[in-house]
């Protein structure tokens, strides 16, 4: 390429440059007057408008604007695609490129070396050949002294005197000469091989500088076409790029123009979320109020009712009176005497049975009617008393529980104040029992009744047990109570129960944001905060306490298995209970009592019967008992007091704890026998057969039946006691919930404030179960198993480290099974003495295992 060519492709390229750079201006101005030309129309169209209209028009035009730019970024991206596709098929043409100038330098560079070698072979064989010259003339040299001996040779054969000699000398060099004459053959065969070969080598290297040449021909011819290729790319390459960057200045002029209808649209659509969340708050309000409005419509129409049956009443005493004003005066015109009381008393009772007709139907609620209708009913029922033939039966007094109600629904009742004190003065009561217990704990000596049964080893480790025990629920217990302090001073709930409202009405659907769905997240979140904050004294009750004197058998992973089922079980079971009950006293009222006293009631039966089956497999195996000699006397002691027995299983109660147990369950006609295999491990047969026939006692005597009775009515107890607390306002506010009052925040309130009534519901349960252990031992006693009975419960204390005494109100309080010293003494156990059972003067069996014989 000459110089002119040079520069006149340098113009054309300077040229074209510098009319892309025209255009790219050329298109930045089109595009800025388009936006301007937008902007302006779009302020013309929203100017004429609405709030509303301009929020649909805004959203409408953002969307154009968002499918416009999503249209320039697929077209972009489809120009990227394009680039990068030239741009990869650039670097493999300059990737074949350097190939192919790699191979040409190779092929040079193989010339270059044939070529050396041509011209080595050239000189060998001048060497060769000035070599075998003076090899000829080197022969020749010697054939001609050869000859010229020879020839002196023949002249000596001439004499006489040398014949002999001469023939030997003849013979000699015959021998020489002709060996000579071979290996001179052989030299020139060698010769003549080496020139062949030579000359083969020769002609190979020149065809094969020949091939190669003509292969760096065809790959500079092909290395040419190629950069050809390479400037067409690059040329294409420079295009999309520009065309690219336009495309880019246009993206983001849009961009910007999207970002600006976008951050407006965003501030709308934060508008817009926020009255959509005060309009589902109002929409919670408002069922609130609807709530509200329908309770105050039912006692309203409750009114009514009493209203009118008073108007009945008070019509019944009119007609009443008129029939005395009638008999007085039948009376009085037959002669008879009338006390002189008796009119006026009627006169003033007639005046005050007939009220005034603005006061009677007046008044709608409040104290003023209330003690209104009281009155008549006492004038009615004083009325009752003069007339014979009159006999409507007096309406019972409902004023008891609205008063009730009343006076605890005071404003500044201090429901916050007593609770924490029912709570420490609970603590503190226990901590004292606890504390006498550990006194007794200390005790270095076994009662007399177990001297000679327990060894003191047995002993001392059983009273390191319940000391270690006792200080562990001293400590589990102010923690627990700090817990409480903290959430009831901090307002934990009514924080709670805002958060998972928010929480529901910012993922859940609308339909899901009632008052059920709102408890039973609440009641779900609140469950797992308390078991997080249990864990640790759970951890260490576990993996310190029970590991420190060889009862655990959990590892961690068991025992995390353990809290991930039972939280998915909660999940499962406890929403529609929970669901079930809040229905309930939504669609009863307040005659909610004894509708969700059944509904409970039932809950309790069906769990009862499901969960040996479906749920505690869950967490352990049940295994049917192997047929054996325990098997057959549990079959035939069933049988013998008609026991529907349905099946006897072993559970694997070893896999967590080294306890035992033994247990039944079932329907009335349908039960089974659970047996720890830790019980069968350490007891024999007989004393096996003698805890089960303890259980049978149980079932014998009624005292299922009696404890599920007992069970029900303190439920029915607890129920009509919530009637009265279920509407209390003060104590809601107490407690951080001003505004609403919802049903499950209720229910816990008020079994925080019965708590000192269920501790003593507790104590006296205590007392009957004990009673009933005490039978079901002189249950077992009468079918002759008392020896194997009493050695079961030693063996069962020994090897549970159960305390061997105790503190006599420390058993009252917390023992719901009589202590092992009772029960020996009531089974008349003889260790080196006979013992009788201890009993107070009213006959009570006392708690007491102190050994006062």
């Amino acid at each position: 390429m000459d110089s002119s060519e040079a520069s006149r492709l340098l113009q054309a390229r300077i040229s074209q440059l510098e009319q892309d750079a025209a255009g790219e201006k050329d298109q930045e101005m089109e595009i800025e007057r388009e936006v301007k030309r937008a902007n302006r129309d779009l302020l013309q169209q929203v100017s004429k408008m609405d709030d509303m209209q301009k929020i649909e028009h805004l959203m409408r035009r953002s969307s154009e604007l968002l499918a416009d730019m999503r249209r320039l970024e697929r077209e972009n991206q489809k120009n990227k695609k394009r680039g990068d596709a030239l741009q990869k098929e650039r670097d493999a043409s300059r990737t074949e490129l350097s190939k192919t100038v790699g191979l040409k330098e190779k092929l040079e560079k193989l010339c270059r070396e044939l070529q050396r070698d041509n011209n080595k072979m050239k000189n060998e064989n001048k060497e060769l050949q000035s070599t075998q010259k003076r090899n000829n003339a080197a022969w020749d040299e010697k054939f001609a002294s050869l000859l010229s001996k020879l020839e002196g040779y023949q002249e000596e054969k001439d004499t006489p005197k040398k014949q002999v000699v001469d023939m030997e000398m003849d013979e000699l060099f015959r021998v020489r000469f002709k060996s000579f004459i071979e290996q001179y053959e052989l030299r020139e065969l060698h010769f003549h091989s080496l020139m062949r070969t030579k000359e083969l080598e020769v002609q190979y290297h020149l065809s094969r500088h020949d091939r190669e040449k003509k292969n760096a021909e065809a790959e500079a011819n092909k290395a040419r076409h190629l950069q050809n290729q390479v400037g067409a790319f690059t040329k294409t390459e420079t295009e999309l790029r520009n065309q690219l960057n336009v495309y880019v200045d246009k993206f983001k002029q849009v961009e910007d123009t999207l970002n600006n209808s976008n951050d407006l649209f965003l501030s709308f659509r934060k508008e817009m979320e926020d009255m959509s969340k005060k309009g589902k708050r109002l929409e919670k309000e408002n069922e609130t109020l609807k709530r509200q409005k329908e309770a105050t419509t039912a006692n309203i129409i409750q009114l009514a009712e009493e209203r009118q049956d008073w108007k009945r009443k008070i019509d019944a005493a009119d007609k009443k009176n008129e029939k005395l004003m009638s008999i007085i005066q039948q009376m009085q015109q037959q002669g008879r005497k009338v006390p002189r009381e008796t009119p006026s008393t009627v006169e003033a009772s007639t005046v005050e049975v007939c009220p005034p007709d603005n006061h009677g139907h007046g008044a709608t609620e409040g104290e003023g009617e209330e003690s209104e209708y009281s009155e008549e009913e006492g004038e009615e029922e004083g009325l009752s008393e003069f007339d014979d033939d009159t006999e409507e039966e007096p309406q019972p007094s409902e004023q008891g529980p609205p008063r009730l109600s009343q006076f605890l629904d005071r404003p500044l009742f201090p429901w916050k104040r007593l609770v924490l004190g029912f709570s420490l003065g609970q603590f503190v009561f226990e901590s004292f029992l606890t504390f006498r217990q550990y006194r007794v704990l200390q005790s270095p000596k076994a009662p007399a009744v177990l001297a000679k049964e327990v060894s003191q080893e047995d002993f001392d480790k059983s009273q390191a047990y319940g000391r270690a025990k006792a200080e562990f629920s001293v400590a589990s217990g102010l923690w627990g109570q700090i817990v409480n302090f903290a959430f009831i001073q901090l307002d934990v709930m009514p924080k709670l129960w805002s958060w998972t409202g928010d929480l529901l009405l910012k993922y859940a659907p609308t339909r899901f944001t009632g008052e059920i769905s709102h408890s039973i997240v609440f009641v779900f979140t609140f469950m797992l905060i308390q078991q997080a904050l249990g864990l640790p004294t759970k951890i260490y009750s576990t993996f310190v306490l029970e590991e420190k004197f060889g009862f655990n058998k959990q590892t961690p992973g068991l025992f995390v298995s353990d809290i991930v089922k039972t939280n998915l079980l909660t999940a499962a079971l406890m929403p529609p209970v929970l669901a079930g009950f809040l229905k309930i006293i939504q669609k009863t009222g307040s005659q909610f009592v004894f509708y969700t006293w059944v509904f409970t009631a039932s809950v309790q039966v069906l769990m009862t019967t499901l969960y040996p089956t479906f749920i505690q497999p869950l967490f352990n195996k049940l295994s049917p008992l192997e047929d054996g000699e325990l098997k057959t006397k549990v079959n035939e002691l069933a049988a013998r007091f008609k026991f529907p027995l349905h099946e006897l299983h072993v559970i694997d109660g070893s896999k967590r704890s080294a306890h035992s147990n033994a247990f039944f369950y079932g329907l009335p006609w349908k039960k089974h026998i659970v047996i720890y295999d830790t019980l069968l491990e350490k007891s024999e047969t007989d004393e096996v057969l003698s805890i089960l026939a303890h259980e049978l006692g149980h079932w014998k005597l009624g005292h299922t039946t009696s404890l599920f009775g007992i069970s029900q009515a303190h439920l029915l107890y607890v129920f009509s006691l919530f009637s009265v607390f279920i509407n209390n306002r003060s104590l809601y506010s107490s407690f951080g919930f001003h505004n609403e009052h919802p049903i499950i925040i209720g229910f816990l309130l008020f079994s925080d404030a019965l708590s000192p009534m269920d501790t003593v519901i507790q104590f006296l349960l205590n007392m009957v179960t004990r009673a009933f252990e005490f039978q079901a031992d002189a249950f077992a006693k009468g079918l002759g198993m008392q020896t194997e009975l009493a050695r079961s419960l030693l063996k069962l204390q020994i090897q549970n480290l159960s305390s061997m005494d105790a503190d006599w109100m420390y058993a009252s309080y917390h023992f719901s099974h009589p202590h092992l010293s009772e029960r020996l003494k009531a089974l008349n156990w003889k260790g080196e003495q006979a013992v009788t059972s201890e009993k107070d003067d009213e006959g009570v069996v006392k708690a007491s295992g102190r050994d006062e014989l």
